[in-house]
């Protein structure tokens, strides 16, 4: 792997494990304002991280569901979000 790819790779991961870390922390009492922080963080995600089509179309679909399909449960949410964005990453490899 060229050092250009392995150092894209490295910034893939790192916004990745930044949006995990953030996410995992986020403290909401209201699933408005836990939904609205999580759709920036994802959007940020898909600007900043040079992922691919796929990849930015499936954390696309997370927003989604985020905002169009709510179970307004916070902790099952944040629980799926992370599962679907580890996912990803893992698809990634």
């Amino acid at each position: 792997m060229s050092a250009s790819l392995q150092t894209q790779a490295s910034g893939r991961a790192q916004a990745i494990d930044g949006f995990m870390s953030t996410v995992g922390e986020l403290y909401e009492k209201d699933y408005g304002d836990f939904m609205r922080r999580v759709v920036l963080y994802l959007e940020r995600l898909v600007q900043e991280s040079g992922l691919g089509a796929q990849e930015k179309k499936a954390l696309l679909d997370i927003k989604s569901y985020l905002v169009y399909s709510p179970n307004f449960d916070i902790e099952s949410t944040r629980n799926r979000v992370l599962r679907d964005v580890r996912n990803i990453a893992e698809r990634m490899k």
